[in-house]
């Protein structure tokens, strides 16, 4: 099902926690986000913003959509795209987190989108929230290439999400790009 309004108020206070685990700044950690749950929406470009404090600002600024759909192969693409085009991102390790609590409209479109990602050396983390379908872990193992990059929580609670930051974390290094939807 799609991120309701209560739930993903929770998934962006999760995001702000994610990116305090990092130093943001211009010779550090970038970050871009991405909202996938309707339309495509760039909300932060990739390094657009490189202070800690005024990413946690425009992260709560984000509106939700209204949801319904989950976009995730063309939002992995556009992720991909703003990971290989920005020219903070050349010659550092690239990591995508991906947020999701539902199958892909297209799961052929995702599975792609996450394989070409991975042939560009991008690293996928997916987090599933409250996945419970065989075909939607599936799909998520299929996007991101390894069922170590899969992690599931059971739902929108902070203290479950929180319990995989440090998962998250130790796989990731200075260039981040977040989706969620």
């Amino acid at each position: 099902g799609s991120i309701m309004a209560a739930n993903f108020a929770t998934l962006i206070r999760f995001v702000v926690t994610v990116t305090q685990q990092f130093v943001i700044s211009p010779n550090a950690t970038h970050v871009g986000l991405i909202q996938f749950s309707g339309p495509i929406a760039l909300e932060i470009g990739l390094g657009t913003i490189t202070n800690g404090r005024e990413l946690e600002m425009n992260i709560m600024n984000i509106r939700y959509q209204n949801g319904g759909d989950t976009n995730t192969g063309p939002a992995i693409r556009q992720a991909t795209n703003q990971l290989l085009n920005s020219s903070q991102a050349r010659n550092v390790s690239k990591f995508m987190f991906l947020f999701t609590d539902g199958i892909a409209n297209s799961q052929l479109q995702a599975k792609s989108a996450g394989e070409a990602a991975v042939r560009e050396n991008i690293i996928i983390t997916a987090v599933g929230i409250g996945i419970t379908s065989a075909s939607a872990r599936e799909n998520l193992q299929q996007i991101t290439g390894s069922n170590n990059r899969v992690l599931l929580v059971e739902n929108f609670n902070e203290e479950q999400l929180n319990d995989i930051i440090d998962d998250l974390t130790t796989q990731s290094c200075p260039t981040v790009q977040i989706s969620f939807g």
